[in-house]
C-alpha cells in the first residue's frame, strides 16, 4: 500500500508572501506617502494629529495592561507599570496636545542622542579590539552626532516634521513598489501552480 502525502497547513502566524494580501501593503505605502506629504505642508497640524493618535493609543493600551491583570497576573508588576506609565504619559499629552508634542519630541531627540553616544562609545571599543580604524572613525561621528543633538535639541525639534516626512514619503514609495513585485509574485506562484494541477 503506497503512503499518501498529507498536505498540512502552515502554522498560525506563519503566512506565506503568498497569503499576504498585496493591496493591503499598497495601502499601507500610498498612507505613508500621503501622511509624509502632510508633513511637508502642513508639519505642524499634522505632528500634533499623529501625537493625539499615540496619546490615545497610551491611554487605552496602558487601560487594557491594568485591567487585564483582573484574570491575567503574569508579571504583574511590569504590566502594572507600564500601563500606569502608559496612561500617565497619555493623558499629559491629551490635556494640552502642543506642550505634549514639544515634549514628546523633545524627549526623542534625547534619546536618540543618548543612543549615538553609547554607539559610538561601543564601536571606539570594537575599533580599539582590532575591528579597524573605521570602526572608530564611525564611532567618533557617531559619539559628535549625540552631543550635536544634545547642544541643537530644540532646533532638531522644530525641523523633525520634515525629517519624519522624507522618511515616511521614501518608506512609502518603496512599500508601493514592494507592493507591485508581492502581486507580480503571487501571480507567477498561481500561475506555476494551476499548471502543475493540469500536470496531475
Amino acid at each position: 500500500m503506497e503512503a499518501t502525502a498529507v498536505a498540512t497547513p502552515p502554522a498560525f502566524g506563519t503566512a506565506t508572501a503568498r497569503d499576504f494580501p498585496w493591496w493591503l501593503m499598497l495601502i499601507e505605502g500610498l498612507a505613508a506617502i500621503v501622511v509624509g506629504i502632510l508633513l511637508f505642508t502642513n508639519p505642524a497640524a499634522t505632528t500634533v494629529t499623529i501625537v493625539w493618535f499615540i496619546a490615545v493609543y497610551w491611554v487605552v493600551t496602558g487601560i487594557i495592561s491594568v485591567v487585564s491583570l483582573l484574570w491575567d497576573r503574569t508579571q504583574w508588576g511590569w504590566r502594572l507599570a507600564w500601563g500606569i506609565i502608559s496612561i500617565m504619559a497619555g493623558w499629559f499629552i491629551l490635556t494640552d496636545l502642543i506642550v505634549g508634542t514639544a515634549a514628546l519630541l523633545f524627549i526623542y531627540v534625547i534619546i536618540l542622542a543618548i543612543q549615538g553616544i553609547i554607539l559610538g562609545g561601543v564601536q571606539l571599543v570594537q575599533a580599539s579590539q582590532g575591528a579597524g580604524w573605521g570602526r572608530g572613525a564611525l564611532g567618533v561621528l557617531s559619539i559628535l552626532f549625540g552631543f550635536l543633538l544634545l547642544a541643537w535639541n530644540w532646533q532638531v525639534v522644530v525641523v523633525l516634521p520634515w525629517v519624519f516626512g522624507v522618511f515616511a514619503v521614501g518608506l512609502g514609495i518603496l512599500t508601493v513598489i514592494a507592493s507591485f513585485m508581492l502581486r507580480r509574485a503571487q501571480s507567477t506562484s498561481m500561475s506555476q501552480t494551476s499548471a502543475s494541477e493540469i500536470q496531475k
